[in-house]
């Protein structure tokens, strides 16, 4: 579900998921908090079927402001593999909300191409980048760390290997693997990592440098992951066993884009 944000390109009644009208949808979750003509900032954008296209859509994240200087710093690039998670809950038709909330991995976008929105794609309205001209990150004013990360048409990651996978996408189901609050932890913000993860004398994953969020508990890793989380960056040169637990991640069951 897309968060509610002003200026947007459209509204949560323009989107659609597995045939229902994500207008309706918002305002049943969350007791018309968010009304269905609420504005809807649709990024990542990963899913071709959640509204009408322009001709030549491509999946893309957009990002700005210190969230760009962050990635800009890292030197995220083309090649380069985003893993989008985020907060999630059951919810029944009959019952309605049910069990604990937790974070986990929802969908992915390897980058082919990182442009400046003002001066790319704005100033290519009408050609190239026309496909992209109600992208979300349009509707902010003028701002030169607005950046758009495109998607390349496929995935190319050892194991992994064209067609097999889109270049983004989201799973249309959960499974254990992909779920990264701990199972008993009362705290959505604690996680349980593959024990590689431990930082030192490795870089640690982006905003989590400090030695007290790491916990290690027989063969478990556990970390009090930073709050507001975003844009966590792990360096896969430092950090090789991250590139056949990603393929893992991937190559398992049915995906969309």
């Amino acid at each position: 579900m897309p968060i509610p944000l002003a200026p947007a390109t459209v509204q949560f009644r323009d989107l659609r998921w597995r045939g229902r009208d994500l207008g309706d949808l918002v305002e049943r979750l969350t007791n018309g908090k968010v009304r269905r003509t609420a504005a809807a900032h649709l990024d990542p954008d990963l899913r071709a079927d959640m509204r009408p296209r322009l001709s030549g859509w491509k999946p893309s994240l957009g990002q700005r402001g210190s969230a760009q200087g962050h990635l800009k710093k890292h030197g995220v690039s083309a090649g380069d593999l985003f893993l989008f998670w985020g907060l999630f809950r059951h919810f029944d038709e009959q019952t309605g909300w049910a069990g604990s909330r937790h974070h986990a991995i929802w969908g992915w976008l390897q980058v082919a191409d990182v442009v400046s929105v003002d001066e790319t794609v704005r100033a290519d309205s009408g050609g190239e980048w026309r496909w992209a001209q109600d992208h979300p990150h349009l509707a902010f004013e003028s701002d030169p760390t607005n950046t758009l990360y495109v998607a390349a048409k496929h995935l190319s990651l050892p194991g992994i290997t064209a067609p097999s996978r889109p270049g983004a996408g989201a799973f249309d189901f959960s499974a254990a693997n992909r779920q990264l609050t701990a199972g008993d932890s009362p705290t959505t913000s604690t996680w349980s990592l593959p024990p590689w993860f431990l930082p030192g004398p490795r870089p640690p994953l982006s905003f989590n440098p400090n030695p007290k969020r790491w916990t290690v508990k027989g063969d478990q890793l556990f970390l009090k992951a930073a709050s507001r989380g975003q844009e966590f960056i792990l360096e896969v040169r430092e950090y090789p066993e991250a590139i056949p637990w990603a393929v893992a991640l991937l190559a398992e069951g049915p995906t969309g884009s």
